[in-house]
């Protein structure tokens, strides 16, 4: 017998992958758990900064931008380390009878579970009770379809695809999609497979941002658009900088803190996080002309070829 593993709390047990039994203190972590669920289930979409607050008391760690929607469940919520904007679609489930670690930028298709907990094989020891659980780690940049699986000890790696339905019950490496039951990797992913996206996201993103006015009036003086570069990407990158790129190779960073009326900065947020440019109309004379109309492009251009200034636009 090793003396070790008699001194060892039930939960230390537990947490080091050894048979453990279920006891008081495991109890309550369960019960409290289950408390914060049933809160957790019963908000409305309404009540985000409820929902982030039951999270952060249930998580061990939580990035930014969580989003788990209605029901969850786990076991104790304690053992689970999150990184940021993390979604789960529906009945997610979380069997963290040890510690389930999950990267940045990780999605869930609805059902996805993810299994720490075992049982003994043999069923006289299964009947006395005893279980153990063995550690599940995803890396970032994951997207795992729905119904998958992911049994105990299962370590997956960074930028890959998990196909809906799979069921995981070994390590899968980085850079690959895999799929099946028992889930296996099926190819790597590829600068070929960025490049057929990238094309895509402009095809039906950044396509017809510079709009339909034949005119754009900003420095007073009005200005032949179809004379002008026309943007081929624009994002967010932070706060409310905006990189733009010009189909003439002219490209930078654009800072829109100081220009814009403070509630007009949430609709501007709103654009780009959406990437609605050539759907959204707004009313915003210092971003478009004709006093509605899509993402004024002259003005960025602007502001690129001339950093510090803010041309007047009507």
């Amino acid at each position: 017998m090793n003396l070790r593993n008699v001194t060892m709390t039930e939960k230390e047990k537990m947490l080091s992958g050894g048979l453990y039994t279920v006891n008081d203190e495991l109890r309550r972590g369960l019960v409290n758990a289950r408390k914060i669920m049933r809160q957790y289930n019963a908000t409305t979409e309404d009540e985000a900064e409820i929902r982030k607050k039951l999270l952060s008391e249930l998580f061990a760690k939580m990035g930014k931008n969580i989003y788990i929607e209605p029901p969850f469940r786990c076991d104790y919520g304690s053992n689970i380390s999150i990184g940021e904007n993390f979604y789960a679609n529906y009945d997610c489930i979380i069997l963290d009878v040890n510690r389930v670690t999950i990267g940045g930028n990780v999605k869930f298709g609805p059902r996805v579970c993810v299994y720490t907990a075992g049982h003994p094989i043999d069923a006289g020891v299964r009947r006395s009770l005893l279980e153990f659980g063995k550690p599940v780690t995803i890396g970032g940049d994951v997207w795992v379809g729905g119904n998958a699986v992911i049994n105990p000890g299962v370590s997956i790696g960074s930028n890959v695809v998990i196909g809906s339905g799979s069921v995981v019950t070994k390590n899968i490496p980085s850079n690959v999609v895999a799929a099946g039951n028992p889930c296996r990797v099926l190819r790597s992913i590829t600068d070929e497979d960025r490049k057929y996206w990238e094309r895509e996201k402009d095809k039906w993103v950044l396509t017809g941002v510079v709009g339909n006015s034949k005119l754009g009036i900003y420095d007073g003086q009005e200005k032949d658009k179809n004379m002008l570069p026309s943007v081929i990407n624009a994002e967010l990158r932070g706060g409310y900088e905006v990189y733009v790129e010009f189909d003439d190779g002219t490209k930078g960073i654009i800072d829109f803190k100081d220009k814009l009326e403070n509630d007009h900065r949430q609709i501007i947020r709103d654009l780009l996080d959406e990437k609605l440019f050539r759907t959204v109309k707004i009313n915003l004379h210092t971003l478009c002309w004709d006093n509605e109309v899509d993402f004024a492009p002259e003005y960025l251009y602007e502001l690129i070829k001339n950093p510090g200034t803010s041309p007047d636009v009507i």
